[in-house]
């Protein structure tokens, strides 16, 4: 399979992207592209973990002056052009659009040239690139249940996120209160000077309060020197780089609330206080956070009525009220979805196959030790080695097929005249089938290997 993913500017989009990117790399063993534009964080992320980036002009029409609208608009062709000639180039199978400037071009393209995509779209309310092409997608991968109405064939996934924030434990009742304050990979401002002024209170109530804050390059000295002058003693930097530990060691959360923030906290079940960016493409951050506020899981502060007093009264409050913060946390958890990376690679999967769709882990790692099985007594009999595995699920069967390299098994040879494949170890294979509800099919042709296939009907697979 071929796959590209379209789309990046924001980690928010860039870094769930790589997760399914690995997922369809370990997964399906898919060639991956990538495509974004030369602003964005993925020139940084995607060529680090190991990925192709292929590069197009194309500009914001949100949030900006009708004159980079206009602009945007008038490239938008060119850039439209751009993305198909990659795609042919590429030869893609399926392009998934996880957002961001790059996804509109590329998803149009792929739409034109009759190329199967999928939308992924973590934010509750879909943003300008997903809306585009929302009702042309083959299928979509959404975050939240409500999401689901702006698409066609939209399944709640969740959105990707590192395995170690699932593994995070519940923090002790009797731990040392913890805070953790970010704004993002960049720092917030806004949050950073509330907190400091929330400090004097917070210092009152809570003396033994461990901070840690992430601020962003720019604000960490202004910052550090605040809480100096305060007389706090807090862990100060301007990035986090382990940030699941910080999450670990936190009792409560304030921060933004883009989609990944969010999916790392329900997936680590933490509670948090909510501070969303104003200027938020279509406020979807402030979307994101009520509907996390709906569920009981966290507090939402709009940035207009930020301010070091109430926000300290917040801190306090929950940091006091042990059993709240309980509650929130059990509710945080039944947001996460901890197999969404898997999830969505298996629907590119299916419609990058046309109906072609991965098995079940379980089911899959017996029908490889099935087949290994056959062919070691195979090697061990005729020196062949497999060339090719396939499994996958079509047209209400399960079809496994080996191919083997054409070393060793000849009919036409005398050593191995009237020996017929089964007879070189494949019985096993064969019976082990029949007992699975199956059967197997067996040809041979000189010089060119021996294919195997073993046929199961899906419902014996569940």
């Amino acid at each position: 399979m071929r796959a590209i993913l379209a789309g990046g500017g924001t980690g928010g989009h860039v870094i769930p992207a790589l997760a399914i990117a690995r997922e369809l790399k370990s997964g399906y063993s898919a060639e991956v592209l990538f495509i974004g534009t030369s602003r964005g964080i993925e020139n940084r992320l995607v060529p680090a973990a190991g990925f192709e980036l292929k590069l197009i002009e194309v500009g914001a029409l949100k949030n900006v002056s009708i004159a980079t609208r206009l602009k945007t608009l008038f490239a938008l062709p060119h850039a439209i052009s751009a993305a198909k000639k990659m795609l042919r180039e590429f030869k893609a199978d399926v392009v998934i659009g996880v957002g961001g400037y790059a996804s509109g071009p590329a998803m149009i393209a792929a739409q034109r040239l009759g190329i199967p995509t999928l939308a992924f779209e973590p934010n509750l309310v879909p943003g300008l690139a997903n809306r585009v092409v929302a009702r042309r997608v083959k299928a979509a991968a959404v975050h939240f249940e409500e999401t689901a109405k702006y698409f066609k064939n939209a399944k709640v996934t969740g959105v990707p996120v590192r395995p170690e924030f699932f593994s995070i434990a519940p923090r002790p009742a009797d731990a040392t209160p913890s805070l953790l304050v970010f704004g993002g990979s960049q720092g917030a401002a806004a949050i950073n000077a509330a907190i400091v002024s929330a400090l004097p209170t917070m210092r009152s109530a809570l003396p033994n309060l461990k901070i840690v804050h992430q601020t962003g390059e720019s604000e960490l000295a202004p910052t550090k020197g605040a809480y100096e002058k305060a007389g706090v003693v807090a862990e100060v930097s301007a990035f986090i780089t382990d940030m699941p530990r910080a999450f670990a060691n936190a009792d409560l959360i304030v921060c933004r609330s883009g989609a990944s923030t969010v999916a790392e906290i329900t997936a680590a079940g933490k509670p948090a206080i909510f501070i969303p960016f104003p200027r938020a493409a279509d406020d979807h951050q402030t979307r994101n956070a009520q509907a996390l506020q709906r569920a009981g899981a966290a507090v939402l502060i709009p940035q207009s009525r930020l301010a070091g007093d109430s926000l300290a009264k917040d801190i306090v409050g929950l940091l006091k009220d042990r059993p709240r913060l309980s509650g929130m946390s059990v509710a945080s958890k039944r947001l996460a979805h901890p197999d969404a990376g898997r999830e969505i690679a298996e629907m590119a999967a299916t419609i990058a196959g046309d109906g072609k769709q991965r098995l079940p882990p379980n089911i899959e790692t017996t029908l490889y030790r099935i087949v290994q099985e056959a062919l070691t007594n195979v090697a061990r009999h005729a020196h062949a080695r497999c060339a090719d595995v396939t499994i996958h699920r079509e047209n209400g069967l399960v079809h496994v097929t080996v191919q083997d390299d054409g070393v060793g098994f000849d009919p036409s040879s005398t050593r191995d005249a009237g020996r017929p494949p089964r007879t070189l170890g494949l019985m096993g294979m064969h019976e082990r089938a029949s007992l699975l509800g199956g059967s197997l099919m067996i040809s041979s042709r000189s010089g060119s290997g021996t294919r195997i296939s073993v046929e199961l009907p899906v419902a014996d697979m569940k």
